[in-house]
Formats: structure tokens, sequence, C-alpha cells
């Protein structure tokens, strides 16, 4: 079951409760690919060209080469899980079920503090 998603002219990207991401082709709705890493719901998630960021029930953060399938970051700041992300070309922010939020200065997908 999808809980969350994110579409462009290509594809659709879902956050599914078993706890992968779908990459769908938009206009055959065959899935191109199945990332799996969280131990959780996917709850969010925002991607932009070949990066996908996302958030989980597992209280953690994936950072995505889309194209490869492979997690390129883990990020653990939160205690609960991770309810909402948006992230820019410098900058991620993510909050909390915990009722926390996270400022990360993002200089690349693989370099994030």
């Amino acid at each position: 079951m999808a809980l969350c998603l994110q579409c462009d002219e290509d594809k659709i990207v879902t956050g599914q409760g078993d706890s992968t991401i779908k990459i769908w082709d938009k206009s055959t709705l065959d899935v191109l690919n199945v990332l799996k890493g969280h131990t959780d719901s996917v709850w969010r998630l925002q991607y932009k060209k070949n990066v996908a960021i996302s958030g989980a029930q597992d209280h953690t953060i994936k950072v995505w080469d889309i194209q490869t399938g492979q997690v390129i970051n883990d990020l653990f700041h939160h205690k609960k899980p991770v309810l909402s992300l948006k992230f820019t070309a410098d900058t991620l922010v993510t909050g909390s079920y915990d009722q926390t939020v996270a400022v990360w200065n993002m200089k690349s997908p693989t370099d994030i503090t």
C-alpha cells in the first residue's frame, strides 16, 4: 500500500507500507525498481533527478540513488517516526513524531551534516 508519493512527467515514486520505495513508469505503470533499506513503513519522500530522500516509521532518513537503488546515506536523529521532510539544493529539513525538527546541511547527497 502506498503511503506517500511524488510524480513527474516520467515516473511515480511511492513510499510503501511494506518498508520499500517503488519506482513506477508513469505511462505503463510498470514497477521499474524497488528500493529496500528501511525496516518499517515509509511515510515521507521527496526526489529530484536521481536522488530520493525518505523518512520512515523506523525513525531513519535514507538518501537513495534512484538509478542503482542503493542507499547512499543514512541519517539518524529522530527518536520516533519521521513525519515530514523537504530538501532543497543545500538544506534538508525533517520533522518527527518525537516533536523535533532537524535541519541538515546538504553539501551533496553523500555529505550531509
